[in-house]
């Protein structure tokens, strides 16, 4: 990954600015909550789509229709890779869940922002 992503993406899990969902990058429209990959995307938003923040304007930044990933080129600017089955899910070590996905840390494991952004910031070369 990026270094300078990875910076980014730590500072934004941690900043207070989002609250945290699961299962999807963002839900509601009125009252935005994301998951990990959800901040990851909205970073791409501002930094380079440059469009206001709308569910739309996120959703078109996803892999699928289930808005559960986002796209190869959010990822491609950020420098990570898909794992084997073409998942965009960073994977990352822990002592408790061994190697675990990102998305499975916020959406299985309930891990909060702060959790994640250290396993970030610890792990960004390898993701």
């Amino acid at each position: 990954m990026k270094k300078e992503i990875a910076e980014k993406w730590v500072k934004a899990l941690r900043s207070g600015d989002y609250n945290q969902c699961a299962h999807r990058m963002v839900s509601d429209e009125n009252n935005p909550e994301f998951c990990c990959l959800g901040v990851l995307a909205d970073i791409y938003r501002k930094e380079v789509s440059k469009k206001p923040f709308s569910m739309k304007a996120i959703t078109n930044l996803s892999k699928n229709k289930n808005n559960e990933f986002p796209s190869d080129k959010v990822f491609a600017w950020a420098g990570l890779s898909t794992d084997e089955d073409g998942d965009n899910s960073p994977m990352v070590n822990t002592k408790k869940y061994g190697n675990v996905s990102l998305a499975s840390l916020n959406d299985s494991h309930y891990k909060s922002f702060k959790y994640i952004a250290k396993k970030i910031e610890k792990q960004w070369e390898s993701l």
